[in-house]
């Protein structure tokens, strides 16, 4: 279970005090050697003032903050006394962590003049603003007692701080993600047995070399002005070249690699856009400008730095000047039209979650493996709280940041799939989870009432989960129990049960969204139909405050029901093995089992429709292939003869009844090598339309997904489909024809067949 830590918000309950006009010695701006020099340096609480009239050593002292406290928290100093004498309890300044020379003597005391009255009250606390003019934060503050009973103790008893926004996110003023939204879906019924189901979720980081007891915090600096290009690799005495830039160096940028996101099987997925939570110590980040990148495929339409005539692999946003410098270069190379030109937030306060979406022209040239890597670039910022003079001594009215820090980062996906889906079965509702403990931030719900058969399959799961009130965040888990003996080495260590990383919904706009969660084929294989499935609630948040519940609402399993009987294995299909047919004349295959496909050879000769009516065309052999969605198979070659002169049509029926029995199916197999048409091979055409297209690339990936469902036209397509020569027909073969149509490889690195008799590369252009 993953634990967040929170950044600390302490309220406290003050007794307001009332202020008194009391006259204290306004000393000027100085460092901390004059200042304490009969003044005790205290570190730790409860404190006592001693009021003995004689050494103000004794009566005022200079006393260390919480940790984190900043400009513009208030401060409560919360006193105990024995004295039932009026006093005034006086602030009479702040030690700070300025960046000035100053800081290495100690750093520089901002001078303040208050006084709080004691009322006479044995306990009162005195309420403190910490002002935003002073320079750096503050470490330390100078208190002491005025006109106080003689030989009076004073007792600090404790310091508490209310942060009023500081310490936790701000809203700034940015533009929200224009790209889909975590804790949404889309689910489409294609109504041929499959359905293609669209959700987009959020990962969080985890970065493994972080001391945070919190993986997903971490503090990584970013300073201002000095970027990768600074850090060119050079040669060595010996010609060896090496990178300049060494752990700890300087930069502006940190890249974040995938598969620190922890997702499980990025074939299907597209990165939307990122999440980054930035800090600042020293000051108030009125406004930030940054920009982003992104590993892309090498040379291809997103590649901007392909385009600048560099070594690519990468998209970066560009500012203004590079959009003018390299537009006929970008031009030129094809570039997408989409180019981000950076971010400016405003209002970011010490603390902000900002965004920065992928481009939807460069998302579908993102390069999705785990060592690939997206990049965070700070391009300036200034605090509009302090001023510092330019070269000239003109007061610019503002501070540059010269540096901030990223402490988190979260990327939110959308993943697209077809699956298996003919059913949608309603689960229990109104569970609710709250976090902290596993008896109670978790719930399983049982597989049996789903009534799974032992070739049906349970393709996705849709949770519906309501809150009080919109989430900033809300982080879970999905679990489900397996088959032992079909566990795949995706489940783990535990092969009774699969629990995949954590996922998250990150800025909820409504109190109900929706968590789709989309099996990966090699586990819906092997789910144990009397298991159960989970769904876990390990923390969320409004606001930076902690939502302890959360309720799933509603739950929807999609699944696909087998629609035919099992079959006997020598039972088969009972189709004829052949057919004659004079050209003009029909036949009527008829199978009672809903999703049945029909194929033909050589449409040329004899078609057949999707009813299964076979219509000859012309002299010659085809071959018809009937198919069922569970993968029952048969072979009908029909022989057409040339027509009589008056030609008779004729039309005949043959209907297949299956039967009821519990013995597995075994489908009809070929052997491949034996029917491949060596004429129509043209590898990258899996369709068998005689041109490679996207087309083929969506029916290999159909096919990929689900094989007893989709399979390959015939041996003649899966030659075809084989671009990598390794006997396998995968998504390896995907990425080849998608890169050949992106122009990266040609036609004949997807194959060449070693026939001499293949026409098809004498007609399909390069």
């Amino acid at each position: 279970m993953m634990v967040k830590n929170k950044l600390s918000r302490i309220k406290a309950a003050v007794v307001t005090a009332t202020m008194v006009a009391t006259t204290l010695a306004a000393p000027v701006m100085t460092t901390f050697t004059s200042v304490t020099a009969a003044t005790k340096e205290v570190s730790s609480l409860p404190y006592t003032l001693t009021a003995d009239g004689v050494e103000d050593g004794l009566r005022q002292a200079n006393i260390a903050l919480p940790d984190g406290t900043k400009k513009g928290d208030t401060v409560y100093l919360n006193f105990t006394t024995s004295s039932k004498v009026d006093a005034a309890i006086g602030v009479y300044g702040f030690g700070t962590t300025s960046p000035e020379d100053g800081a290495a003597k100690g750093g520089y005391w901002y001078s303040v003049d208050e006084a709080f009255a004691s009322d006479g009250k044995s306990s009162f606390s005195c309420e403190v603003v910490i002002p935003t003019a002073m320079v750096g934060n503050p470490t330390k503050i100078g208190v002491g007692i005025w006109y106080p009973e003689d030989n009076s103790k004073w007792v600090l008893e404790s310091i508490t701080t209310d942060k009023k926004g500081e310490d936790t996110p701000a809203e700034p003023d940015i533009p929200v993600t224009a790209n889909n939204k975590s804790g949404t879906c889309e689910f489409i019924d294609n109504k041929d047995g499959t359905a293609t189901i669209i959700s987009t979720l959020s990962a969080q980081y985890t970065d493994i070399l972080s001391e945070s007891a919190d993986p997903t915090q971490f503090d990584y600096t970013l300073t201002l002005g000095t970027d990768e290009e600074d850090y060119a690799p050079y040669k060595d005495a010996e010609g060896n070249v090496l990178p300049a830039y060494e752990e700890g160096d300087p930069i502006n940028s940190h890249k974040f690699d995938f598969g620190g996101f922890g997702i499980d099987d990025m074939s299907n997925i597209r990165f939307q856009s990122f999440e980054y939570t930035i800090k600042s110590d020293d000051y108030d980040m009125s406004t930030i400008q940054y920009g982003g990148g992104i590993n892309v495929n090498q040379g291809s339409a997103a590649d901007t730095e392909a385009a600048k005539g560099k070594d690519g692999y990468w998209y970066n946003d560009q500012g203004t000047e590079d959009l003018e410098e390299f537009a006929d270069a970008f031009k030129e190379h094809g570039i997408v039209e989409d180019i981000h030109s950076g971010y400016e937030a405003t209002g970011c306060g010490s603390y902000a979650e900002i965004t920065w979406d992928v481009p939807v022209g460069v998302q579908e040239h993102v390069e999705m493996k785990d060592s690939n890597a997206v990049g965070f670039q700070y391009w300036w910022g200034k605090d509009d709280t302090q001023s510092t003079p330019n070269e000239d001594g003109v007061d610019l009215g503002y501070t540059e940041i010269p540096e901030i820090h990223l402490v988190s980062c979260t990327a939110t996906y959308t993943r697209t799939m077809t699956v298996p889906y003919n059913t949608t079965i309603e689960g229990p509702t109104g569970s609710k989870l709250t976090s902290g403990s596993d008896d109670t931030n978790q719930t399983k719900f049982p597989l049996a009432d789903l009534e799974l058969g032992k070739r049906d399959k349970l393709s996705a799961i849709k949770f519906v989960v309501t809150t009080t009130e919109p989430l900033d965040k809300f982080v879970g888990g999905f679990g489900i129990s397996l088959d032992a003996a079909k566990a795949p080495s995706l489940a783990g260590d535990d092969p009774n049960w699969y629990q995949p990383s954590n996922f998250a919904v990150i800025n909820a706009e409504k109190n109900t969204f929706e968590v789709m969660w989309i099996l990966p084929e090699a586990i819906r294989d092997a789910v144990y139909p009397d298991g159960e499935v989970l769904i876990g609630y390990w923390y969320g948040d409004v606001a930076g405050e902690e939502v302890s519940s959360v309720t799933v609402s509603d739950v929807e399993y999609y699944i696909y029901r087998t629609q035919e009987e099992e079959l006997k294995t020598e039972d088969g299909l009972e189709l004829p093995e052949s057919i004659d047919l004079k050209v003009g004349e029909t036949y009527d295959l008829t199978v009672n089992v809903e999703g049945t496909t029909f194929s033909s050879s050589s449409e040329s000769i004899a078609t057949v429709d999707e009813n299964g009516t076979i219509t000859a065309k012309a002299q010659g052999i085809s071959t018809i292939t009937v198919k069922t969605p569970e993968g029952q198979e048969k072979m009908i070659t029909v022989n057409v003869k040339a027509a009589e002169t008056t030609p008779a049509e004729t039309s005949a029926t043959t209907t297949t009844t299956t039967k009821a029995t519990t013995t597995t199916t075994a489908a009809t197999t070929v052997d491949p090598d034996s029917i491949i048409d060596w004429s129509r091979v043209l590898y990258g055409d899996v369709n068998l339309d005689k041109e490679v297209t996207l087309a083929d690339v969506a029916a290999l990936s159909k096919h990929v997904s689900a094989r007893d469902l989709y399979p390959l036209i015939n041996a003649t397509a899966t030659e075809n489909a084989n671009c990598q020569y390794d006997e396998a027909v995968d998504a390896a073969d995907s990425l080849k024809i998608i890169e050949y149509k992106m122009k990266s490889i040609t036609l004949l690195d997807l194959g060449k067949p070693d026939k001499s008799d293949c026409p098809m590369y004498e007609t399909v252009k390069e």
